[in-house]
Formats: C-alpha cells, sequence, structure tokens
C-alpha cells in the first residue's frame, strides 16, 4: 500500500519487506511537533514540508538501494 500524500510504500510494506531483507535499516524521523508546522504556514504549507522530507528521505534510500517506509497516527 501506498500513502497517498507522500507517495511513499506503508507500514504494512515495510513489515512484509523485513521478511525477505537480509540487512534492514531503520532511519526514524519524529515529527510530534509537525502541529507547529501546520500553524505557521498553513495546511497547505505542512503538507508541502511533509512531501518534501519524504522526497528526500526516498532519494536517500534509493541511492544506498533500500526502501523509503511510510507510518502516521
Amino acid at each position: 500500500m501506498i500513502d497517498s500524500l507522500t507517495n511513499v510504500s506503508s507500514l504494512n510494506a515495510f513489515e512484509a519487506k523485513l521478511l525477505t531483507c537480509k540487512s534492514p535499516k531503520l532511519f526514524l524521523v519524529d515529527i510530534k511537533q509537525f502541529k507547529n508546522i501546520n500553524l505557521e504556514f498553513g495546511d497547505e504549507g505542512g503538507k508541502f514540508r511533509i512531501v518534501r522530507v519524504f522526497d528526500d528521505a526516498t532519494k536517500l534510500c534509493k541511492s544506498q538501494r533500500d526502501g523509503a517506509f511510510s507510518h502516521t497516527r
């Protein structure tokens, strides 16, 4: 499954990949204060910024031949 906002694979896809990955790596970004970004820049500004974070993470992962996955609560 793909997250509709970030276009990144979901937690379910991550869990499935763990079953076949020989040397998994985990990089976490905690954005619990993200509400402050939305308050300062508005919903559209917040969406723009979160998409940029995932775009950059995806590029990094692809350069290392890894995958990027998203989990939100």
